[in-house]
């Protein structure tokens, strides 16, 4: 019999179809597939969510796939995602990004090690190849603390997150646009949640010229939102 799964991987799917080949690819090729992924399709009007439905997963990933009848936000396929969720610990991963073949595996190590941990967190490659065949740089994040937190969001982007912890602090807040996760993790840091940075590299973040964050034309109202949380949190 199969150890019980631990994690469930959430994807929020919008017209993904340029991602959706390779993003299935490296979550079905863990080195460990003991895990769930569920997928909110916000109403694609493209062929991501067919791609979706006709792959063909390891049978020891369990699938959930979740059509909504209209375009809803991010953050609420998110926090439709957790809801669904049955396992203890929660990690997003955006169709555009990716995670390396060991991080399943990897992340369960250190839960099984660390159950006190709420939320784990560790540099991330960046990369502005499509394939994420090779990365540029990478976001080296320091060592957890409220204030290193309020500086910057140092917990990107795919982090593991008890599920419990999600929902004390009430779910993301999906009137957010560009930050709900960096809101959500200053509302568990302030509710004195454990945060544990690990050494190791967990995944690839394709620096999208046409992202929320990343494009030109909506990057400053991203740092906008980021700045109007720090004001509203910052003690």
């Amino acid at each position: 019999m199969n150890e019980i799964s631990k994690i469930t991987i959430i994807c929020s799917n919008y017209n993904s179809s340029k991602w959706a080949e390779g993003y299935l690819e490296c979550v079905n090729n863990q080195t460990n597939t003991n895990f769930n992924i569920i997928f909110v399709d916000a109403k694609s009007t493209d062929n991501s969510l067919d791609i979706i439905k006709n792959y063909n997963f390891k049978n020891t990933i369990n699938t959930k796939i979740i059509s909504c009848t209209e375009r809803i936000p991010l953050y609420e396929a998110w926090n439709v995602a957790i809801k669904e969720s049955s396992t203890e610990y929660i990690m997003n991963l955006n169709t555009d990004d990716r995670i390396y073949a060991g991080t399943i595996e990897l992340y369960t190590k250190y839960l099984n090690k660390n159950p006190e941990i709420d939320l784990f967190y560790g540099p991330c490659d960046i990369t502005h190849d499509e394939k994420h065949q090779f990365s540029n740089e990478r976001f080296n994040w320091p060592e957890y603390s409220h204030e290193n937190l309020i500086n910057q969001c140092i917990c990107g982007p795919f982090p593991l997150v008890k599920k419990s912890a999600i929902e004390k602090a009430g779910y993301f807040d999906r009137s957010l646009f560009y930050s709900g996760d960096y809101e959500m993790w200053i509302r568990m840091s302030l509710l004195k949640c454990k945060f544990k940075r690990i050494p190791e590299s967990v995944g690839s973040y394709f620096f999208n010229p046409v992202g929320l964050s990343t494009n030109p034309e909506t990057k400053q109202r991203a740092f906008a939102e980021d700045d109007a949380i720090r004001k509203k949190y910052k003690i």
